[in-house]
């Protein structure tokens, strides 16, 4: 847009002129525009300057934020980069410059003009924070997952809080912001459950996605990105019929310097002054002192900048107190004595990823029981450790958002890229750097990618930092979570997974099958998989079966809902703490005799019940019973056939969630010393034995002689893929 003199100067009509003069009147006004928080300091001083050169010609207007931090990218550019792209910076910082040269300056008045005293009190935000609450049973409707708004229903109106995360959501499952594919799932989890959120007894409050907007922008000073805005109205304004807060704990991930710490101090004054939570403890909790401070400090911060939060919030060198509520923010790390007696509302963890193990986390969760509705929220960064508790949580969340479990209680988004091989291409930065060109910059992580060229070593900081991916000397996973979920099986089939498994036992169990059994006594699963052949698909029907000793400590160390599963009949638990062979030996003949499917033949593993695989082919006949050897020789074929099948979306799993879960654990590749391909797992807890027997059970079924009929012309051979 032209201002009035750049109009006078190119003859427009004196009126057009006139008007342009009112508008900038009023829309101008001489002064520093906010700041975005998280600049790094290069940033920061780069801004400061520029902001006093502009003031002292008196050019600068509050409005002018966009055009200031532009400029101080374009001088990064300009200083740091090279070729074409230092060439641009040039032509549009002369650009910038034109613009504010010809800008006449401000008129004095402007600057001594006093300020207006704030459009929204404390007060009066805390009011509308209690209005939205006691109002919300009266426009709660039952029949529909989005609340009215107050006095009307909500007509998603442009730029309030509920409509910006909405269409943050939209544009990220669309395409139109470039994520990867956890963040696209999370996103689209929030899209279903705003259409059928009701039926779970879910509801979104947009009243309270507007306040906590509010507060971020009024009281923190922080203007949100869209993506910030779905993640706090995310968290505060899904709810429960009763008006307490759906999710219970929070998982925010991605790489450095995008701003999770600011976020998650605002997120914790909120609960400290307007969450009405009596006696409020908020922790900002680390392994160290020092990291436990970081989100404490800019929640100080916060207070020191806005007048009404200075004079209610007492500021000691360790803690904000509230008189108002008699609650406490505080820092907390590891190495304090003891945490016996806290009563944490809010647990802000920070840096999840160097929590080498779950005692701490499990003292502040074990405080909680007393609130009403407590929030823990973990900010972190990728780690270097697959091993240990960090890791198991990232998995935990991972498998929320590819469907391996579902949990109401817990908000997940995940930044990152989709695989290592990207970490080159600067487009795909931005799926684990939301916030690039705010509080992150291009230009520093082109040249932390340099230094990586220089020195290969610097590869796996990279990885964590900037691309948020967890490292490890492993190989990866063989199957794209992506891949298996395009596997799950027909169109006509149901999507519920208890569904999908019904329907294809009405419709397919009749036909032949192949059987594979691995054998778990105790610290692994025992599986027996069923392979079914439609035409050119495969189908799979998995059992499992563990001993019922332990096992919520292997929910606990593996990270997946066993007992739910076991619930659910996905897994049997047997008793004691071995899985008795006995009984699997009955499972197997009932299933052989009964069905689903007619058992032509299975195999298992020579190291693994001999004699008990000998009794079963004693006691059914109508089965050829053999070892399978677990090696290259013998498995190369039919592991390479299971990962074809996958990749060509050949194979029907049948949503079955124990099975999904061993799929993202599973690595298929070439070995380098024998060129052949076994099921290895990634770690001691990342378990495959549904996959191991799905090989197993591939490899009678390639191994099936062919069986030939005569058809009057042609001899036509069956039993072969």
């Amino acid at each position: 847009m032209r201002t009035a003199d750049e109009l006078r100067r190119a003859g427009a009509k004196p009126g057009r002129v006139s008007k342009r003069r009112k508008d900038e009147a009023v829309t101008f006004e001489l002064g520093e525009p906010p700041r975005p928080a998280g600049l790094p300091r290069a940033a920061r001083n780069s801004w400061r300057s520029l902001a006093e050169e502009l003031l002292g010609s008196r050019k600068l207007a509050r409005t002018d934020g966009a055009l200031l931090l532009e400029t101080v990218q374009l001088r990064a550019d300009l200083y740091r980069g090279a070729g074409e792209r230092k060439e641009v910076a040039r032509k549009r910082l002369a650009e910038i410059k034109a613009l504010f040269d010809n800008r006449p300056a401000f008129a004095e008045s402007a600057q001594e003009t006093p300020a207006e005293p704030p459009a929204l009190t404390l007060e009066a935000f805390l009011a509308s924070v209690r209005e939205e609450r006691a109002t919300f049973p009266a426009r709660l409707r039952p029949s529909e997952t989005v609340c009215n708004d107050l006095g009307a229903p909500y007509a998603w109106p442009d730029g309030d809080a509920a409509s910006v995360a909405r269409e943050y959501c939209l544009s990220v499952t669309q395409g139109a912001v470039v994520a990867c594919e956890l963040l696209k799932r999370a996103c689209q989890r929030h899209l279903d459950d705003l259409e059928r959120g009701a039926a779970r007894g879910i509801f979104f409050d947009p009243v309270a996605a507007r306040n906590i907007a509010t507060w971020f922008g009024e009281f923190c000073g922080l203007v949100l990105q869209p993506w910030e805005t779905w993640v706090v109205t995310s968290i505060f304004a899904w709810k429960q019929p009763s008006g307490l807060r759906r999710f219970r704990e929070g998982w925010l991930s991605m790489g450095r310097k995008n701003g999770k710490s600011a976020l998650a101090a605002g997120v914790g004054l909120f609960g400290l002054i307007c969450d009405a939570e009596k006696f409020a403890e908020i922790y900002s909790a680390a392994t160290k002192k020092e990291q436990a401070r970081i989100i404490f400090r800019d929640a100080c911060r916060y207070v020191s900048a806005n007048a009404e939060l200075k004079h209610r919030v007492k500021k000691f060198v360790s803690s904000l107190s509230d008189p108002e509520t008699d609650g406490f923010f505080q820092p907390l790390s590891s190495d304090v004595r003891s945490m016996d007696g806290l009563r944490p509302s809010f647990i802000l963890a920070d840096e999840v990823h160097e929590w080498s193990d779950r005692e701490q986390w499990d003292k502040l969760q074990s405080g909680v029981g007393s609130r009403t509705q407590p929030l823990t929220l973990a900010a972190t960064t990728a780690g270097a450790c697959r091993e240990g508790f960090a890791y198991s949580k990232f998995q935990t969340a991972e498998r929320l958002l590819t469907g391996v479990f579902e949990d109401d209680r817990v908000f997940v988004a995940i930044y990152q890229l989709d695989n290592e091989s990207e970490y080159k291409d600067e487009a795909a930065w931005l799926k684990s750097n939301p916030n690039l060109g705010i509080s992150v910059f291009a230009d520093a992580i082109r040249k932390q990618l340099a230094d990586v060229e220089q020195d290969p070593a610097a590869l796996n900081s990279f990885l964590r930092y900037q691309c948020n991916l967890w490292v490890t000397f492993k190989v990866g996973r063989s199957i794209p979570s992506d891949k298996w979920a395009a596997c799950a099986g027909p169109a006509e089939m149901p999507q519920n997974s208890v569904a999908a498994r019904e329907w294809f036992i009405k419709e397919y169990g009749e036909l032949d099958c192949w059987g594979g059994l691995d054998y778990g006594a105790r610290d692994d699963m025992t599986a027996y998989v069923l392979l079914f052949r439609m035409g050119d698909n495969r189908a799979l029907l998995p059992f499992f079966w563990m001993p019922e000793v332990g096992v919520l400590e292997k929910e606990k160390s593996w990270g997946v809902p066993l007992t739910q599963w076991a619930r659910e009949g996905w897994l049997k638990l047997t008793p004691g703490d071995i899985v008795d062979p006995a009984i699997v030996k009955a499972d197997i003949l009932q299933i052989c005799a009964n069905g689903p499917g007619r058992v032509r033949s299975i195999g298992y593993d020579p190291w693994q019940l001999p004699v008990l695989m000998g009794k079963l082919a004693e006691e059914y006949g109508n089965a050829e019973i053999v070892a399978v050897p677990q090696k290259p020789s013998a498995l190369t074929v039919p592991a390479t056939e299971f990962r074809l099948a996958v990749f060509q979306g050949r194979l029907w799993h049948l949503n079955n969630p124990v099975l999904r879960w061993m799929s993202g654990n599973v690595v298929l590749k070439e070995h380098e010393r024998h060129g052949g391909v076994v099921a290895e797992k990634l770690s001691p807890k990342e378990k495959i034995d549904g996959i191991q027997a799905t090989i197993t059970a591939w490899h009678r079924f390639l191994s099936e002689p062919a069986i030939s009929r005569w058809d009057g012309n042609l001899r036509i051979l069956e039993g072969r893929p």
